[in-house]
């Protein structure tokens, strides 16, 4: 006979482990594999799969946003109040943006699509502060006027 009381969620050692290790590393937006060279360093034997299969019970139960992009890995995010992300296209670092959230997006996507819209995540793309300066002191050095940073 099922019992009518609602499951527990797993509170596991790793699962505790794993989102304090999380809250720790809070905007920095690691990957699974971050987060597992993070947990090896004291903990050898945890292995990749205990890892992706608690950060996907922490998404479930709404703890943590995953966050994909086409063409690198998942990243996960513990801030779960809506904001924007901006990444650096050449170092890979995903920051938190500071700016005031649209309103009324999902609705325009709804109506323009079709589509019922449960929310979206949005991240801009360009070159952080400190690549930018790298790359303009490597034009500097080689009287470049930009663009083009290769020797």
């Amino acid at each position: 006979m099922k019992s009518d009381k609602p499951r527990l969620k797993r509170n596991t050692v790793q699962g505790q482990l794993i989102y304090s290790t999380l809250k720790q590393m809070k905007g920095s937006h690691p990957s699974a594999l971050d987060i597992h060279r993070e947990l090896m360093k004291e903990y050898p034997g945890i292995s990749t799969a205990t890892i992706y299969s608690h950060l996907r019970a922490l998404v479930k139960e709404g703890k943590l946003q995953a966050l994909s992009s086409l063409g690198s890995a998942e990243r996960f995010d513990i801030v779960l109040t809506k904001h924007y992300h901006i990444k650096c296209e050449s170092c890979g670092v995903l920051s938190d943006l500071s700016i005031e959230v649209a309103t009324g997006m999902d609705e325009s996507a709804e109506a323009a699509s079709g589509y019922k819209v449960y929310g979206h995540h949005t991240i801009f793309y360009g070159i952080c502060p400190i690549c930018n300066e790298k790359q303009n002191k490597v034009c500097d050095a080689n009287g470049a006027e930009g663009g083009n940073h290769e020797k």
